[in-house]
């Protein structure tokens, strides 16, 4: 008599997400005025979408911008915050006394979670999940882009050592503006980024702010004017 297969056995599924880091960008109104001018000027005047695979629910509102260092499933908002409180003089050590902030310089259009496809005319076309304004990515010449990311690796690497961070992928600094994964009602589809081009160039800036706190955020929650609500924080300065 064959042996009898032992049943697979499956395996744990991840905690649900409960909280991020988070470098506030929010609450610039001129990035809010400027995002929310981009994101209007995707549809006509009559409100109709001119990108494929558009529509309003995928829009990630100016009052929620920011830069995610690290998202995490927390048991104790506390000892999260404790460490990042234990943080703050190597973080003042790394900005020195003249610095109380970083600057974040957004002048780039980019996607993630991309898909190719070819269009009705033979070109290739790009379609993607994710719209962000990005960081400079060559940053040997440029100081304050290095120091920022200096600031957020030292965040980043903390939180992941004590086992709060467990994405293995290397810390990217964006901050999304399109987001599939809010589309509603609920169903994979991307949007073009290609039709996105036609209208402006992914070197666009959306200028360059001060960001003088890193925070803790709850994730999925909104204030009264719908912004993340946050645990606490610690100021850079």
């Amino acid at each position: 008599m064959p042996p009898r297969r032992q049943p697979l056995q499956r395996l744990p599924a991840a905690p649900r997400p409960t909280h991020f880091l988070a470098l506030p960008l929010h609450n610039h109104s001129t990035l809010r005025t400027r995002v929310a001018n981009f994101q209007r000027s995707l549809f006509d005047g009559e409100g109709k979408p001119l990108v494929r695979g558009l529509d309003r629910t995928i829009i990630i509102d100016p009052r929620r911008l920011h830069l995610t260092l690290g998202v995490m499933a927390l048991e104790r908002v506390e000892d999260a915050l404790a460490l990042l409180q234990s943080l703050q003089p190597q973080l003042r050590a790394l900005l020195a006394e003249q610095h109380t902030a970083v600057k974040v310089k957004l002048e780039k259009l980019d996607v993630l979670k991309t898909e190719r496809r070819t269009g009705a005319d033979g070109v290739e076309e790009i379609d993607a999940h994710v719209l962000y304004l990005g960081v400079p990515e060559r940053v040997a010449d440029d100081e304050e882009t290095l120091r920022l990311k200096r600031v957020c690796d030292v965040v980043h690497q903390a939180f992941k050592k004590a086992g709060h961070i467990t994405e293995t992928r290397p810390l990217k600094l964006h901050c999304t503006i399109l987001n599939t994964s809010h589309r509603r009602p609920r169903r994979r589809e991307a949007f073009s980024y290609s039709d996105i081009l036609k209208t402006v160039t992914a070197a666009s800036s959306f200028g360059t702010y001060d960001v003088e706190r890193v925070e803790l955020w709850e994730m999925g929650s909104r204030g009264p004017n719908n912004e993340y609500i946050s645990c606490g924080g610690i100021n850079l300065g």
